[in-house]
């Protein structure tokens, strides 16, 4: 069933008894309320911003005041008003029909264009440094855990020194010991590798040829 099929068609009036089978009887008075126009035309534009259903300039812009759209980049109703604008103008200087789902069409189509291309660029080589990268322990026997080595740093930014040190396991009940201070490195990361390097130099001094870090 069409629209069409609840009007007279020769009083383009609704068929109220039809409407009352159909629908609900509160619904039935919102339908009454429509008047069906009885001029055979295509649909066309209607602003309910104003009195005459004409779309005007300076109801567009107070629109966007009252409702602030105009600090809300994501809102689509700003791009509407635009190709309004553009329809209208095309109506009058050259004589060219938009259809008004044609117009939100083109509305939607900016909108998603104009996000996309302000959308900041994502790096997906990067690494978000807030998110915790968790390392899962290899499950080694025992005989192949050792020998493991942990290594660390002190570093103050307005320290004239920096502490490096470093514990190696070699087996469960052995235990060799570092530490070591230096010159103040540029930077805490720089301190670490400082010590990273000393206990790499002590190993191979040791003839250790494999360590776990």
């Amino acid at each position: 069933m069409l629209v069409y099929h609840l009007i007279y068609q020769d009083t383009k009036q609704w068929d109220e008894p039809l409407l009352r089978v159909c629908f609900q009887p509160e619904d039935v008075s919102l339908i009454l309320g429509l008047r069906p126009t009885k001029n055979h035309t295509l649909d066309g534009y209607a602003w309910n911003h104003t009195k005459s259903g004409i779309y005007l300039v300076k109801s567009g812009y107070d629109l966007i005041r009252r409702a602030k759209l105009a600090q809300n980049t994501d809102d689509i109703y700003h791009w509407i008003l635009w190709y309004i604008w553009k329809a209208r103008n095309d109506k009058i200087f050259n004589g060219k029909e938009i259809f008004p789902v044609d117009t939100l069409i083109h509305a939607k189509i900016e909108a998603e264009s104009w996000r996309s291309a302000n959308k900041p660029e994502v790096d997906e080589d990067a690494i978000d440094e807030t998110t915790p990268i968790l390392l899962t322990p290899l499950s080694l026997p025992d005989a192949q855990r050792f020998p493991i080595c942990q290594v660390d740093a002190s570093w103050i930014e307005n320290g004239l020194v920096s502490g490096l040190g470093w514990s190696l396991r070699k087996e469960i009940s052995e235990e060799i010991f570092g530490l070591q201070g230096c010159r103040r490195s540029l930077s805490a990361l720089h301190a670490g590798l400082e010590s990273l390097l000393w206990v790499m130099s002590c190993v191979r001094d040791r003839q250790i040829i494999s360590v776990h870090f």
